[in-house]
């Protein structure tokens, strides 16, 4: 999760009002000045819409939960480190179905007996 900012290049961020690395720092009450996507600036008025996990690229969700993982502790951790291992079952279990060239399930059809 390392990137650059140089000229020419697209960089998402956003700009907070407060330092959150500050010692004593309660990150609940950081507000927010504004956020840039892919070079468009938005205000921290803008309302954002959620467009579901089909928009989000591949790789993305148990990457995501990896950094859990390793930000976590106790049961915690160990419930994130499950979600995980399930995740990547199923990513494995769509990508075999897409690379053999099968019709794609949905993953309510994996909880559905076959008769």
């Amino acid at each position: 999760l390392i990137g650059s900012i140089e000229a020419g290049k697209l960089a998402d961020f956003t700009v907070l009002d407060a330092d959150p690395l500050a010692p004593g720092e309660d990150l609940r009450s950081i507000g927010i000045w504004g956020t840039v996507v892919g070079g468009e600036a938005y205000p921290r008025q803008h309302e954002w819409a959620v467009t579901g996990a089909a928009g989000l690229p591949e790789g993305f969700l148990p990457s995501i939960l990896a950094l859990k993982v390793r930000w976590s502790s106790g049961l915690k951790r160990m419930c994130f480190a499950f979600a995980l291992y399930c995740v990547r079952r199923l990513y494995r279990f769509f990508k075999n179905d897409r690379d053999a060239g099968k019709p794609q399930r949905s993953a309510a059809a994996l909880l559905t007996p076959e008769n």
